[in-house]
Order: C-alpha cells, then sequence, then structure tokens
C-alpha cells in the first residue's frame, strides 16, 4: 500500500505530511510526497510523468470539480482514492462554493472518498453545504498544531531577553488590481460583493506606517515582518531600512513562531497555531474590513489601535512577555478537537482506515474528464517543446516559450514549491516529534473508531 501527499506549501505542508508518513510506514504502507501544482520547464509540462506511478490513496490539500480537475485525471490515472485533508478550514461564506463545491455536490461526492477535519465546525459546513454522509468525515483535530507544541515544548519560553515581534501578514488580496480581482473572483468563485483587495491595500499601507513609526522609538525590539505566501515583497519598499526590521517569507514558519515573544497579524489564521505555542497574538485593527469578509472564527480575535500597539512594544522594550488568555485558548477548542492531542496519529489511523474501507466510485463522465485531461496535457507539451526548441533555433523568444521559460523561473526556488532537499531536510526534524507510544499504538491497534453524526472520531 502507497498514501501520495500532495503538498501546496511546502513551508507549511511538508514537516505534517513527513510525521504522519513515518506513522504509516511503521504499519507497511509506505508514502511520498509531491508538488500539488504541475509545472512548465523547457523540458515540457510534467502532468504525464508526475502521474504515472500507482498510489493507493492520494492526500489533496484542496479540491474544487470545477478548477482543478487535473487532481481527477491524476487520482484515475494512479488508481489512488481521494481524500481531502482542507488546509484552509477556517473560512467565511464568500468562500463556501470554493471550498465546499456546493454547485458540484454530486460529483464532490463521488470523487472525494473522506474528508479529514479539524473540528465539528468544519464538518457541520461539509454536512450541511455539501451534503458529505458523517461516515465520509473523520474528525483528527489540527496536526500542524501538534507539531507547533511538540517543537515549542522542546524550546525555553518566557525569555524576557526575547524581543523579537513577528507580523504575519495577510495581505496578498492587496497587490491585486481591480482586473485582477475580477479573475481571481471569478477562477475562485468568491461570492465578494465588496472590493476586499481595496481594503488589504490600505490595511498594509496603515501597517508600514505603524512598523515605521514603533522601529523608530524602540530600536532595542526586532521586527519581523513575514510576507503572505505568492505576495509581492516590494509593497513592503516604504518600511525604514533599518537594523530591527526584515522582511521574511522563505523561512520555516513554525520557526519564526519559536523565535518571536508575541505575534501580530491583521485578520490572518497564524493565530491558530500561535496561540497552541502560548504565544499572545494581537489583531491590528488597521482598517475596517466589510461583514463579508468575516468568519465566525473573528470571535478569536484580540484587537488593537495604535496606541494600543506602540504601549505593547514598548512593554517588550522593558522586557515584559505576555500570554494568551485560558478563555481564549479554551475558545479555540470549538475549532480545533482534541486540541492538539495525538491529531498525527488520528491522521495515520484514518489512512489506514480509508484504505481498508473505502474504494474509488468513478463513472463515465469522470473517464471522459480523465482522458480530455491527459489529451490537453499532451498538447501543452508538445505545445512547449517545440516553442522552446524553435526560439534555441532561431535565436528569437515566442509566447509559448517565454509563458513557460517564465512559469519556471517564478516556480524553481519558491519556498513553498516542495524539493527534495525540503524532503531530506524535514525527515531528521520528523523522527525527533513522532513518539514510541503513538507507533505502538498504530502497530497495536490500541484505538477505537466511533461513528457519530458529526463525523469519525478515533479514541485511544
Amino acid at each position: 500500500m502507497k498514501a501520495t501527499f500532495l503538498v501546496d506549501n511546502a513551508l507549511r505542508e511538508t514537516l505534517v505530511n513527513t510525521c504522519i508518513g513515518i506513522l504509516l510506514k511503521s504499519v507497511g504502507i509506505s508514502y511520498e510526497l509531491d508538488n500539488y501544482n504541475f509545472f512548465y520547464s523547457a523540458f515540457g509540462y510534467d502532468f504525464l510523468r508526475r502521474t504515472s506511478e500507482k498510489s493507493d490513496v492520494m492526500m489533496l490539500p484542496s479540491y474544487n470539480v470545477k478548477r482543478t480537475p487535473e487532481q481527477l485525471s491524476r487520482a484515475m490515472r494512479s488508481e489512488a482514492r481521494m481524500v481531502a485533508t482542507h488546509a484552509e478550514q477556517i473560512i467565511n461564506p464568500a468562500l463556501y462554493e470554493e471550498k465546499l463545491n456546493t454547485k458540484f455536490k454530486s460529483k464532490y461526492n463521488r470523487h472525494i472518498v473522506a474528508h479529514f477535519v479539524w473540528g465539528s465546525f468544519f464538518s457541520d459546513l461539509l454536512i450541511n453545504q455539501s451534503d458529505i454522509a458523517p461516515e465520509k468525515i473523520y474528525i483528527t483535530g489540527n496536526p500542524k498544531l501538534q507539531v507547533s507544541t511538540n517543537l515549542n515544548s522542546q524550546n525555553i519560553v518566557d525569555n524576557p531577553q526575547n524581543k523579537t515581534v513577528l507580523i504575519v501578514s495577510d495581505f496578498s488580496l492587496g497587490d491585486m488590481d481591480e482586473k485582477q480581482w475580477s479573475k481571481f473572483k471569478k477562477n475562485y468563485h468568491a461570492d465578494y460583493k465588496s472590493a476586499i483587495n481595496h481594503d488589504y491595500y490600505v490595511a498594509r499601507q496603515e501597517l508600514i506606517d505603524w512598523l515605521n513609526d514603533a522601529a523608530s522609538k524602540f530600536k532595542d525590539v526586532n521586527f519581523r515582518m513575514r510576507i503572505h505566501p505568492g505576495e509581492d515583497k516590494n509593497a513592503y519598499s516604504l518600511l525604514n531600512q533599518s537594523s530591527n526590521i526584515s522582511v521574511v517569507g522563505d523561512s520555516d514558519f513554525t520557526d519564526d513562531l519559536l523565535n518571536a515573544n508575541l505575534v501580530f497579524s491583521y485578520s490572518s489564521t497564524s493565530l491558530f497555531e500561535a496561540l497552541v505555542m502560548d504565544k499572545q497574538v494581537f489583531n491590528l485593527n488597521l482598517h475596517e474590513l466589510p461583514e463579508e469578509r468575516k468568519g465566525k472564527y473573528f470571535e478569536l480575535f484580540e484587537w488593537i489601535n495604535k496606541n494600543e500597539f506602540i504601549n505593547i512594544i514598548e512593554k517588550i522594550s522593558n522586557g515584559i512577555t505576555f500570554k494568551p488568555s485560558n478563555e481564549r485558548k479554551e475558545l479555540l477548542q470549538k475549532y480545533m478537537y482534541g486540541g492538539n492531542d495525538k491529531s498525527l496519529l488520528r491522521n495515520a489511523i484514518a489512512i489506514k482506515d480509508v484504505l481498508d474501507t473505502r474504494k474509488t466510485n468513478y463513472n463515465l463522465s469522470d473517464q471522459i474528464t480523465n482522458i480530455k485531461n491527459v489529451v490537453l496535457s499532451q498538447l501543452k507539451d508538445k505545445l512547449v517543446r517545440s516553442a522552446v526548441l524553435l526560439e534555441n533555433k532561431t535565436k528569437t523568444d515566442n509566447y509559448i516559450s517565454s509563458f513557460a521559460r517564465n512559469r519556471n523561473q517564478a516556480d524553481v526556488g519558491n519556498p513553498v514549491r516542495l524539493s527534495n532537499a525540503k524532503i531530506e531536510t524535514t525527515l531528521t526534524r520528523a523522527l525527533e516529534i513522532i513518539s514510541q507510544e503513538e507507533i505502538d499504538i498504530i502497530q497495536k491497534g490500541k484505538y477505537e473508531i466511533r461513528k457519530t453524526e458529526e463525523g469519525i472520531y478515533i479514541d485511544f
């Protein structure tokens, strides 16, 4: 048996999937990690090559029937069951069509044999919005939170000498002009009525002003500005080029959390990981967001204005540390079943159960979709190869070769793209996280699978 983990963001998903893979390997199930996206290069389009090997289950961080049909073809060519792990589960209603496939419920139900969710919040959405049966939903908790907690327990906390603050961006929508915003809403079926891109642009400009002001007043405090994957780093060119401000985006997110005294954000869901690592998170009231952008999870936010922000930085400068309230951490449990306890193990056991009990249910329509995508991928491959050959022969750019080269340059070296080096370095770290107790539990079957109206729970 073999499990394939598709990785959309290597900085956030590689370590978690490797940990789960180690547990699977202990019961005779091999695993591999592969990039979620397919890539262009001078050697063509790599769909056919990367979908030629057999797999028994394919773990997808996201799946949309209309937008990502190539993932269905990948699964069918590999003869794999498709499992949705839902990398983004804290969502607002404007994204239901994209994230929950509300307009393709029948196909969604047929393609995905199981869903792994963090808690009853997302389970309820799948049941009520996508008509997913509870027996297809495994409530496992959030494995990223277990990894964060394990790593945090290995580090010294409450260090008054630590004067590093982490600012987590979720401003990538602010990079879009009106045309790009319209295209984004269309491609991702985002039912926003407001110009959310403008709201995030204004908020980011205000953040730059706050940071410049604070950094100039408290030069002993280190401000680490972590940009969002895909965000334009040039957007922060107006930040003072001082020694106590750094703009980063290619480091491991968990490492950044570990090295921070506290965390600031606008509306990022990174607060979940920060809270379980016992890091205080303040939400910066930079610009009022429209109601349609706000989700139920906003109840976890702790908003502060600029004066409060400056006062907090002053306290950091004076060696004062901050911790989140117990009430806030308890509220977190509403979204994350079991907190961060044994979620990696629950995911591994759920995969094992999927392999033992689930089968694919593809029909003729799916076969036609598969054939169409295979043909299209062959056409893309031949077009790119021919265009590059023509460019090399004539020493003249053409549209297709330029497109392939630019896409490849954007992908190669991108920190969110999975690489062999990333896999190798991550394995050593993952082996330190998985305990012998967890291996014993899955090997000896010391767990029970409990079915409820919300979904399937795994008890120890």
